[in-house]
């Protein structure tokens, strides 16, 4: 039978064996962070911007990837993202053919971005901040980061590869 001793000693021999990995565990989660979106992640935001990059129309029209669709372009850096159309959009809050995002943070399936001359405000009243959302391999949707998880705008759909000489380069 186990004496109070015996049984200290077993304590304190789980502790020093046990001890330094779960230190180092939780030193390794201290340092990474995983609860935290992770700010210009270079890997994953080039990844993300790869499978985003192309051009993109609202699905469902009857002039998909004809009328007015989009190009998502990235600048080399990662810091910057450009959509620009082949026709300045009729519903568009700012009157441009090309609009410039500063993202902010990226993951492997979104980013958060702020449109440069954005002036729409949260119920917070702070700017909006917009996030890209891959809803599937060839769809897209927005959604402010204020709004519930679930609520997005419609979607978009990636056009079929050769619409992109119809949207012409930013000057």
């Amino acid at each position: 039978m186990a004496t109070a001793q015996d049984t200290r000693q077993l304590a304190k021999d789980l502790l020093r064996l046990l001890g330094w990995p779960a230190l180092l565990v939780a030193i390794f989660l201290y340092w990474m962070e995983p609860w935290k979106p992770h700010r210009h992640d270079e890997a994953t935001a080039g990844f993300f911007m790869d499978r985003v990059s192309g051009v993109w129309d609202l699905e469902g029209g009857s002039s998909f990837c004809q009328a007015n669709p989009h190009r998502i372009s990235f600048s080399p850096d990662h810091r910057l993202m450009l959509l620009t159309f082949r026709h300045e959009p009729d519903s568009a809050v700012l009157r441009q053919r090309v609009f410039v995002y500063d993202i902010s943070s990226s993951t492997d399936s979104g980013i958060v971005a702020m449109l440069r001359g954005e002036t729409r405000r949260t119920a917070q009243g702070a700017p909006v901040e917009w996030e890209l959302i891959l809803t599937t391999e060839d769809s897209y949707a927005w959604r402010q980061t204020d709004w519930p998880p679930a609520s997005h705008t419609p979607d978009r759909a990636r056009c079929p590869s050769g619409t992109d000489s119809l949207i012409p380069q930013p000057e």
